[in-house]
């Protein structure tokens, strides 16, 4: 048995000699051929300060700690197509912006895709362990990911939420009398994302604890609400905790974001527990919360932590990106049109939507796609990957943060014709000419967003159905993004609605 692994091992270690030498003889060629510079060559700001790195730019320098998405536009058209950047303790990351660089990263993530964990939520629920058993689907790594992403992947299927849509269609079409009922004496919605930040919040309820908030009524649940403004404040403490100095590491109970973080977390940690229990007690297995704890392949605590997640990450992402929809299609009448004409052609005014008719409208799924492109939410997606890479021409090695810059990448006339506008038809085959990785508002393999599909879900059934009963009109000019861990509106989105019919 002793010689059988020592052999094994042998081999193994050949094996990874045989893979290194490969690499390092393929970096020498290209290197003899000018093909490859080394790392320290990737350009970027300067200089780099002791412990603070580059970051002292976004303090004293010419960029906004919440325009990171604005300054690395400036970045692009300043170093080009990757950059090197400095942060705490001048750990280096990359900026990528090229769509053929977001392929390599994305196919060279490996088994285990790795995407750097939150280190302050890392830290307070590993001091929580009573609460939580694990860090979150989004901190974990390795075979501890992969063990908890399975069950998950299976829940959140697109298979599983098609089934949810009755539900959430009656949600949408709640939504839809309830924008009448709260608008101004000028058919104003006065700020859409706090309506959508209801429709999500409802939305998810339904999907998690297959119970509904009552957000729409005039008797709603507080509980909602709460959820709502305690989401808010975590997500702005993330931006203040990620990307701000790390006081919090060295005394915790004196740093303002992380007390802030700590308030919101547990806010949501104890409303959500309240439905988790009620839905525990039901038993009626036509939840979310109720098909993974029936798999048994996660804990009680695990199963909890992770719907406090989806939940938190959920309610915000999703009524953003509902809320650029509305606003896109308010300021392009033309597509506004050519939808509604979809919608009408196919549903007469007195039938409900179902779920074939919105899988077939096609027009409707590529304005999303656009909205994605133009407003996405995520401004970038990070890996950090398990073997040295070549971007651009340039070395990075193994264990340096990559971002994959896709705000930019949709903003550049190189990669998208008429990039600022809003053409939800360049998303036809026929008229495609972008990469197909230029755009992945959801990531890409095993560790792309397990919300996606009840997000599609959600942004088709509220966009058809709000559509096909009222005409929209922007009352605001654009309004412009905010960094706040995700992109979100700076100012209010006001929008007028008129029946249709």
């Amino acid at each position: 048995m002793f010689h059988s692994k020592a052999s094994f091992n042998l081999r193994h270690a050949s094996n990874s000699v045989r893979t290194v030498n490969s690499f390092l003889s393929t970096c020498l060629n290209n290197l003899q051929k000018g093909e490859v510079k080394p790392f320290n060559e990737i350009p970027g700001p300067a200089p780099s300060l002791p412990l603070f790195g580059t970051s002292w730019q976004y303090y004293v320098g010419r960029y906004n700690l919440f325009k990171f998405h604005e300054a690395n536009i400036d970045k692009y058209h300043r170093y080009g197509p990757i950059v090197k950047e400095e942060f705490e303790g001048r750990k280096p990351v990359v900026l990528v912006f090229e769509p053929k660089d977001f392929e390599t990263v994305f196919r060279s993530q490996g088994k285990y895709p790795i995407r750097p964990p939150n280190e302050f939520v890392c830290h307070f629920r590993k001091h929580n362990p009573d609460k939580y058993p694990t860090v979150g689907i989004s901190n974990l790594q390795g075979e501890e990911w992969l063990a908890e992403r399975k069950p998950l992947s299976s829940a959140f299927s697109k298979h599983i939420i098609d089934k949810c849509f009755p539900p959430q269609n009656k949600i949408a079409e709640d939504f839809v009398d309830y924008l009448w009922k709260i608008r101004d004496a000028n058919n104003v919605v006065n700020n859409v994302q706090e309506e959508t930040y209801l429709l999500s919040i409802e939305a998810l309820s339904m999907l998690c604890f297959n119970s509904r908030l009552n957000c729409f009524s005039q008797k709603a649940s507080i509980d909602g609400k709460q959820l709502i403004a305690a989401t808010k404040k975590l997500f702005e403490s993330y931006q203040e905790l990620y990307y701000g100095l790390p006081v919090w590491k060295i005394a915790p109970k004196f740093s303002k974001a992380y007390q802030k973080y700590v308030r919101a977390e547990e806010a949501i940690y104890n409303l959500t527990s309240k439905y988790i229990v009620n839905a525990m007690e039901k038993g009626n297995g036509e939840s979310v919360l109720e098909l993974l704890l029936s798999s048994k392949k996660l804990s009680e605590k695990e199963v909890r932590t992770t719907i406090i997640d989806f939940l938190a990450g959920g309610t915000t992402t999703t009524s953003t990106t509902m809320a650029y929809t509305l606003q896109n299609l308010a300021n392009n009448f033309t597509a506004q049109k050519r939808l509604q004409e979809e919608l009408d052609s196919s549903l007469s005014d007195s039938e409900s939507l179902t779920l074939d008719k919105l899988n077939s409208f096609s027009y409707l799924k590529a304005c999303v796609k656009e909205v994605f492109r133009l407003s996405s939410t995520i401004p970038s997606i990070v890996r950090i990957l398990p073997e040295d890479v070549v971007l651009s021409g340039y070395r990075v090695p193994a264990g340096t943060p990559i971002f994959c810059c896709s705000y930019v990448t949709s903003r550049v006339s190189k990669f998208f014709e008429e990039p600022l506008k809003f053409k939800p038809e360049r998303w036809f085959r026929h008229s495609r000419t972008h990469n197909p990785y230029s755009s992945l508002p959801f990531g890409f393999g095993t560790r792309q967003c397990i919300g996606r599909w009840f997000s599609e879900l959600l942004l088709h059934t509220a966009t058809a159905n709000i559509l096909r009963k009222y005409k929209l009109e922007s009352v605001t000019a654009d309004v412009e993004s905010i960094h706040s861990f995700i992109l979100v509106p700076e100012s209010p989105i006001k929008i007028k609605i008129t029946p249709r019919k």
